[in-house]
């Protein structure tokens, strides 16, 4: 299945015309909607002219919306959840047709929809824009992670400092991933000064 694009996976020609194809629109509409005339796209498109940074961003965010790459990811975390077509139809309260055309990128779904996906912890921000993870629970776990491995390195660089203690880059390296997984299975998620004060004395060694 294809990635959402990023400005790095085609040429702004290639980009433009893949957008323009995916959201089944017009030269004039898609033109309209990123806000130049037909011709400057035109010449977007033939790669005569480049596109400044600000219409790229904006062209990709209509590629990423349109319904082919919404019925992409729709499928995709159905496929993650394990469901078959019918019962996805039936947690949403869609008919079977109905989800199909979803995925297939006939239509997009409506709010409601998008509610009953939320419901059963799919992130509607991913699903519609393509940002963050499939699931909410996903997004979660990722900012509670980034927020333990700052913790971590806080945690462990103030008690170097305190007690004077200079590692090489590699040796403070390895101590960070040690305390940061001593971190991850610990009741409360955070480390403490004894486990710092034990991990240092053994890695100094």
């Amino acid at each position: 299945m294809r990635e959402d694009i990023t400005l790095s996976d085609l040429s702004p020609a290639e980009l433009l015309r893949r957008a323009r194809q995916a959201t089944h629109q017009s030269v004039a509409e898609i033109a309209s909607s990123v806000g130049v005339d037909e011709e400057t796209w035109l010449l977007y498109e033939s790669g005569n002219r480049i596109p400044d940074g600000a219409t790229i961003e904006v062209v990709i965010n209509i590629y990423n919306r349109s319904p082919e790459r919404v019925g992409a990811r729709l499928q995709e975390l159905r496929k993650r959840w394990g469901y078959p077509q019918s019962e996805m139809a039936a947690v949403c309260c869609v008919g079977y047709r109905t989800w199909q055309g979803y995925e297939k990128g006939e239509r997009l779904p409506n709010a409601e929809v998008i509610q009953q996906l939320v419901d059963i912890e799919a992130n509607a921000n991913w699903i519609l824009n393509g940002v963050g993870s499939p699931e909410l629970k996903g997004e979660l776990e990722e900012t509670v992670s980034k927020s333990r491995l700052i913790h971590t390195i806080n945690f462990t660089e103030n008690h170097l400092l305190k007690h004077n203690i200079v590692l090489p880059t590699n040796t403070k390296a390895e101590l960070f991933v040690t305390l940061y997984e001593i971190a991850r299975k610990s009741e409360n998620g955070l480390i403490d000064k004894i486990t710092v004060e034990n991990i240092v004395r053994l890695i100094g060694k």
